[in-house]
């Protein structure tokens, strides 16, 4: 960027007290070197466009170009009443980078020390000259603080041609040297030109490095070093990696001068581009095939249309590459310079590539000529080459959810008569007599002309039909019922055009959905029910809002009252059909239409075809609560539910408690023991003694608190036992129970087949043949011990009868680790694990179903966990 320096000349020129107009008498008898104007000279740093300068005759050049050699005098001057003893530093510098150093001679007072025609090539755009003394500071001086001297000075800028892109070095630090400068300084920056055009349209647009922001600028082209680049006429200032860009109506404007400022990065290159109208487009166009070249960042068309009271809106659609984001902005041809943040409308595409804009236009009037710019970031999908279609054609229907003052959300629901106005406060559960209210229009221009709609509930259609044409702006009613549907939570959705024959501004706004609540059925105690399988718990909810909270739908059903006064546990348990998998949910009573089955207390989701199970420990004589009944996985297969109160059992260690039966097609039974004296450890034994079904034996708490909940993954360290199959016994030891005064003991058929199976067995506590020391359990075991659905960290307890090598292991639903746990060999005892909900590389999983896998030997425990935050 520059040559060396020239020698310097002392020059005897006149005095300087004379020169400065000061009066005699210094205050200290010192040096004072600083930036001076010798007689013929225009200033203590001239610039020239020609090697010409002398000692005697050194004035500006009115005009410096850009990008080629230009030469700087410079003159530093003694205005002190001694002579420099040592020799000073001299450093000119371009937008406070320095580019050449050099030294003066020993300078008496009242003299200068000159170099001309040093030579300097800087870009065009608007750069602060500096010239700094005894930068080394190695002369005293009477006045330290005048040793810097800058100006600002415009060189012209290189033109860029229509069609011009160009890739530049990076701009320089927008303050650099500019605390030199007497007066009001302005920002550094790099520039180009833009010579007049014959487009009617023209837009300069700039790329900044990847991760960098620079800003765009226009201004009038200067037209001399000290005009040009001060007050812009227009400014694009989007963030780090964006194109900003300008966009202007040639009719009213020649060249511009266009700045780029560095406003935060390093010092990387960067792209400008200039271009006019790629083409005209009209109304009812559609140009397939548009190409942004590699690099490229925008495309500008010139859009020309008649004026027509019959065309009051159009519709502008650009569609691309999916995952390549392209912008579209509309500008009208009362633009005179405007920023990319300026458009009267703008848009940029989703995921299936399309961008679109719908807004009015003019209506009356001659012909028009307005704009429409195309353009991309880079940090929507890389510089690499691209197509897109670019299409305008009037406004045409749409269809809409489209809510209206003093209706209801556009789906309501209702038990009897239909209503838009009133939000429902009861649905009756499992009765004819529901009604579905909804409400759609067409807020586009045009009629839609007949359709297809489709009703659904949880996903499944209720009823499809043909209907009417809507005109523009005008709504329509419907109702749908009467409908049976289930107690619990589901979703009533419709989606209009649902064979999507009508031409539509936008076609993802056919649809709404909203979950409601309805009444769930009343569960007889020990009496078990066949259930047809419930709903997909996530039917209908692509039409429900994003914005909305979505709960899953379920199967709803209400657990019974104590049929006496005394304290109970109350124990509900689930058996799928075979093959299929439903999961169990436990829940605070619903209180209305709009409420309930949302966020359940507790939570049992095991494998394909096994018996979950929740419980209730009792203390105001009224645990009564909601269930609900969630598919899993499974095609419709029935399943089978029961909700059994507890029968309150003393005992004397080592003596059976007597026979129980599980009937064929029941499915579970429940027990409370009282302990007396201090919380020991303690074992349970299920001694299966007839009937051939899998018997599965828990543990639990049953008076922590008033309703304490849980489900199988609760029962207490080492309470669970559910390892010896089908006609065997199990025994579970409780290694380290909290001090309750009570316990539930809850039996249950293992899964779906052993419903069929009848079942006769006795219960012992502490059975003399059993060591109950609390530290080393009798048999393999493994459960979820707490947190099920996962909502921050769970609990998983294993227990080992013997030191032994184990593995744990968290899987999703395709069987992919997750997350190890545990593996490798482990002390005999009772293990407690904790996971956090997070992958082997610390980052949280996705709400969803996984697996948690135990494997010790032959023993293999695979558990259904969700995850639900």
């Amino acid at each position: 960027m520059s040559a060396p320096r020239a020698a310097l000349s002392l020059v005897r020129l006149m005095p300087v007290l004379a020169l400065v107009g000061v009066s005699a008498g210094p205050a200290s008898a010192l040096p004072d070197l600083r930036a001076g104007t010798p007689s013929g000279w225009s200033g203590p740093l001239v610039l020239r466009g020609t090697a010409d300068a002398t000692p005697f005759s050194a004035l500006d050049s009115p005009v410096l170009a850009g990008a080629v050699n230009c030469f700087i005098s410079s003159a530093v001057q003694n205005a002190g009443t001694t002579a420099t003893t040592v020799d000073a530093s001299v450093d000119l510098r371009v937008d406070g980078v320095g580019q050449i150093f050099s030294t003066t001679d020993l300078v008496p007072p009242g003299f200068f020390s000159v170099a001309t025609n040093d030579v300097l090539n800087i870009p065009g755009g608007l750069h602060t000259i500096g010239e700094a003394m005894d930068v080394t500071n190695l002369v005293a001086e009477s006045d330290e603080t005048n040793n810097e001297f800058a100006r600002q000075i415009s060189f012209t800028p290189l033109d860029i041609p229509v069609e011009g892109l160009t890739t530049r070095a990076a701009p320089p630090d927008r303050f650099g040297g500019t605390a030199g400068v007497v007066g009001p300084a302005f920002l550094n920056q790099d520039a180009v030109r833009t010579p007049p055009a014959a487009q009617p349209w023209r837009t300069i647009a700039l790329r900044p490095p990847v991760g960098e922001d620079y800003d765009l600028a226009l201004y009038d082209a200067s037209t001399g070093i000290t005009n040009g680049f001060r007050t812009p006429l227009k400014q694009s200032t989007f963030g780090t990696g964006a194109t900003d860009f300008i966009i202007n109506n040639v009719s009213v404007g020649g060249a511009y001068d266009a700045g780029v400022i560095n406003f935060s990065g390093t010092l990387g290159n960067y792209s400008i581009e200039h271009r006019g109208s790629a083409g005209i487009v009209n109304t009812g166009q559609t140009l397939a095939g548009a190409t942004l070249a590699v690099s490229q960042m925008f495309k500008l068309y010139e859009y020309t249309y008649v004026p027509d009271v019959n065309v009051p809106r159009v519709l502008i659609e650009v569609t691309g590459t999916p995952g390549q984001v392209l912008h579209v902005a509309y500008y009208n041809q009362s633009t005179t310079i405007a920023s990319r943040s300026e458009a009267l409308a703008d848009a940029q595409s989703d995921a299936s590539g399309r961008a679109y804009l719908d807004f009015p236009v003019a209506t009356t009037g001659g012909v028009r000529h307005d704009a429409i710019v195309v353009y991309r970031d880079q940090t929507d999908g890389g510089t690499d080459a691209t197509t897109f279609t670019l299409s305008i054609r009037q406004t045409p229907a749409d269809l809409s959810n489209a809510q209206l003052p003093g209706l209801t959300e556009p789906v309501n629901a209702s038990t009897g008569a239909a209503s838009w106005t009133v939000n429902p406060t009861t649905l009756n559960g499992n009765a004819s007599g529901s009604t579905m209210a909804f409400y759609y229009k067409n807020v586009g221009t045009q009629s839609s002309g007949t359709f297809q709609l489709d009703t659904r509930l949880d996903g499944v259609s209720l009823l499809q039909f043909g209907a009417s044409s809507l005109a523009p702006g005008i709504g329509s009613q419907q109702a749908v019922g009467p409908l049976t549907v289930r107690g619990g939570r589901h979703t009533l959705s419709y989606l209009a055009d649902a064979t999507n024959t009508v031409d539509e501004v936008l076609e993802t706004n056919n649809a709404y959905g909203r979950q409601f609540v309805w009444t769930p059925l009343q569960l007889a105690g020990d009496t078990p029910l066949t259930r047809a399988m419930p709903p997909d718990p996530q039917g209908g909810w692509s039409e429900i809002p994003n914005s909305v909270t979505k709960y899953n739908n379920c199967d709803g059903l209400r657990s019974p009252a104590f049929p006496d006064g005394f304290l109970h546990s109350v124990a509900t348990a689930v058996t799928p059909g075979a093959g299929s998998d439903v999961d169990l949910d436990l829940f605070a009573l619903s209180t209305g239409a709009l409420d309930g089955f949302a966020t359940p207390r507790a939570t049992s989701a095991l494998g394909v075809g096994l018996t979950d199970l929740v419980y209730a420990a009792d203390h105001n004589g009224q645990p009564v609560y909601d269930i609900g009944v969630r598919r899993f996985s499974g095609a419709n297969v029935p399943y089978t539910i029961e909700t059994v109160f507890s029968t309150e059992i003393g005992f004397a260690t080592g003596l059976p408690t007597g026979h129980s039966t599980i009937l064929a097609g029941h499915i579970v039974k429940a027990f409370r023991i009282a302990v007396l004296g201090p919380s020991l450890p303690f074992a349970v034994a299920l001694d299966n003694l007839s009937g051939g079904a899998d018997l599965a034996l828990g543990v639990f708490a049953a008076d922590v608190a008033p309703n304490e909940v849980g489900s199988i993954g609760t029962a207490l360290p080492g309470g669970l036992a559910d390892a010896n199959g089908p006609g065997k016994s199990e025994v579970a030891l409780v290694t380290a129970p909290a001090p309750f005064s009570s316990y539930a003991i809850i039996v249950w058929k293992h899964g779906s087949a052993d419903l069929s199976k009848p079942a006769e067995f006795e219960l012992r506590i502490n059975p003399p043949n059993l060591d109950v020391a609390p530290t080393t359990p009798h048999v393999v075991s493994f459960a979820l011990a707490g947190g099920n659905p996962l909502r921050s960290s769970t609990r998983m307890q294993f227990d080992l009868p013997q030191a032994a090598t184990v593995a744990l292991d968290v899987l999703d639903l395709q069987g992919r680790r997750v997350r190890t746990l545990a593996v490798g060999t482990h002390s005999a005892g009772s293990h407690t694990l904790a996971w956090d909900g997070r992958d082997e590389q610390g980052s949280a999983v996705a709400n969803g179903a996984y697996f948690v896998r135990f494997t010790s030997g032959a023993f293999q425990r695979v558990s259904k966990l969700a995850v639900l935050r």
